[in-house]
This record gives structure tokens, sequence and C-alpha cells, in this order.
């Protein structure tokens, strides 16, 4: 099966620097593939600075990223990336992100934050 990430646990929120999403998790002996980042998943991450997208993220919600105002870097594993809201990211971070990956899912992450490299 697959899952959505929905968000990050409370007491995390304010410490989080690095998060990597992982391609899968494991719940009760079955796995599962984390193929969404949920709308508000990242929620009041603010000192979040880089960022791995894991391989089966097919898709990111909105304003997934959007109180995350220090993201510097992000990375994306694998070519499942098809689809990234517009506002996924926070407004002041779209021109300054770095991204790294695969030429199609780097492409459509760029496109989301409206900038061509």
């Amino acid at each position: 099966g697959s899952v959505v990430l929905k968000g990050v646990v409370k007491k995390y929120q304010k410490k989080l620097k690095k998060a990597t999403i992982k391609a899968s998790v494991t719940f009760r002996g079955y796995k599962f593939k984390i193929v969404t980042i949920g709308k508000k998943a990242f929620k009041k991450c603010k000192r979040l600075k880089t960022l791995t997208i894991g391989p089966k993220v097919k898709k990111i919600d909105k304003k997934a990223f959007a109180d995350c105002k220090k993201l510097k870097k992000v990375k994306i594993k694998g070519k499942a990336l098809k689809k990234v809201a517009k506002n996924a990211f926070a407004k002041k971070v779209r021109k300054k992100i770095k991204v790294k990956g695969k030429k199609k899912p780097k492409k459509v992450l760029l496109k989301s934050l409206k900038r061509k490299k």
C-alpha cells in the first residue's frame, strides 16, 4: 500500500533542521510507500534547512513547506515526482533554494518555484 506524509511530530517541529523522507514506512509489520507529502506537513518547521525527498514521492501538496523560511537545499531521489503545488514552499525561499536531482522531477519542482534553473 501507500501513505501520505501528514506532518511532523509536534515536539520536533521547532528543532528540525534536516529532514529525509524515506521511500517507505513500516507500521504493524506492513510496509507502505510514501507517495505524497501532505498539505501543511511541515507546518511550524521554521528551522528546516535541508530536505531530501524520497524516491517514491509523486506529489507535494499545497503549503507542505510554507513555514520553512530557512530552507536552502532540496534533493530529490528517484524519478517519481510528478506534481508540486504552486504554493508548496514559502514565498521567501522560492528563488534561493538549491535543487538537486534527476532532470524530470527537478524540472517539476523548479516549475512550482517559478524558476527555470
